[in-house]
């Protein structure tokens, strides 16, 4: 054999001599380590320190809240799009003279990210597309019903209808005599 073929057999032979070693010592030192650390045969579980809390019991008076948002893009023409906005009375009284502003930009990203020095950012709230928004008036709803509303938006360049984050809702409870 040639000195270069004697070279290429040592040089793999140390290699495999390397990697047995090395395989070697970490399962040693696994065992090792299994035996500082032994693994536990039985596990506890201690109870919680207090029952569930129950469900919160509904509101004295009227409460609306908004349970859905959604946009259908492109209706009812091109260039627009539909917000559908569901609200629920929960709680225990009716409520009346329902209306929320549907704020279809506000907090969202604004900006083209394919076009380089403008990255997109959210719209702040003082930014008047994220001011651009309509009232819309619900039916009276008694208690645990709901009612959905729509209305038209024009669509804004560089920038996504959201989800209507933190609605303005306002209503008032039906007296009772």
């Amino acid at each position: 054999m040639t000195p270069v073929r004697w070279a290429i057999v040592v040089f793999w032979f140390v290699v495999i001599v390397m990697i047995i070693k090395s395989c070697h010592d970490a399962e040693e030192q696994r065992k090792q380590d299994a035996l500082l650390h032994p693994q536990a045969d039985r596990f506890t579980f201690t109870e919680p320190s207090a029952p569930p809390a129950p469900a919160p019991a509904p509101a004295p008076e009227a409460r609306v809240e908004q349970i859905s948002f959604s946009t259908k893009p492109s209706t009812p023409t091109p260039g627009s799009f539909t917000c559908f906005v569901t609200l629920r009375n929960t709680g225990s009284k009716k409520a009346q003279n329902i209306q929320i502003r549907v704020r279809p930009y506000r907090g969202t990203p604004y900006g083209d990210p394919d076009y380089g020095h403008q990255n997109l950012r959210p719209l702040s709230e003082t930014d008047p597309l994220s001011q651009y928004g309509s009232w819309i008036g619900f039916p009276d709803l008694d208690p645990g019903q709901s009612s959905t509303q729509s209305v038209v938006f024009l669509d804004h360049p560089n920038a996504t209808p959201g989800t209507n984050p933190t609605p303005e809702i306002i209503f008032g409870t039906v007296k009772t005599p």
